[in-house]
């Protein structure tokens, strides 16, 4: 089961403010590590009619993913302002 969670538009939608969306797959038979993963969007620049993001870690669902994603989240936060 996918399960995404984000604090912003949805995807297609042009006015995009700064979000971060992080995705969780419940452990499976095929995965039995899960998956964490998360991206990044935030407002296009001047004269730019797309919006822009970035992947952030992803994996197996464990401590070390979360680590990465949090640390990467906190990057985002003092680079970009989101």
């Amino acid at each position: 089961m996918e399960t995404p969670i984000q604090n912003g538009p949805m995807d297609g939608e042009l006015e995009r403010p700064n979000y971060v969306k992080i995705i969780f797959r419940q452990p499976s038979a095929a995965h039995p590590r899960g998956y964490i993963g998360a991206s990044s969007s935030y407002a296009a620049q001047p004269g730019e009619n797309w919006g822009r993001g970035n992947d952030l870690p992803d994996g197996p669902y464990t401590p070390e993913t979360v680590d990465a994603i949090a640390l990467a989240i906190l990057a985002l936060i003092e680079q970009k302002d989101i």
